[in-house]
């Protein structure tokens, strides 16, 4: 979960990017994952990503499915 959380994280700043903002602009982040008991899992990636200066609304919802863990980040950010 720790691994798919930060590649899945890298990939909000890469899409940030192409947009012409950055993480300090997000508003909220809402995760949804398969097994809610590995939260602190997502957690842990998502705290050593997040702009501690500005850190946006987080949610982390979870979601029975099978894996993969992580389904969906779901991102609101302003420009």
């Amino acid at each position: 979960m720790y691994e798919q959380s930060a590649k899945a994280l890298a990939r909000i700043d890469e899409s940030l990017a192409l947009c012409g903002t950055d993480k300090s602009k997000i508003l909220s982040a809402i995760v949804y994952i398969t097994d809610i008991k590995r939260k602190a899992e997502m957690n842990r990636a998502w705290d050593e990503w997040v702009d501690t200066k500005n850190p946006p609304m987080r949610a982390c919802i979870g979601v029975d499915l099978e894996p993969p863990h992580i389904v969906e980040i779901v991102v609101t950010a302003v420009k």
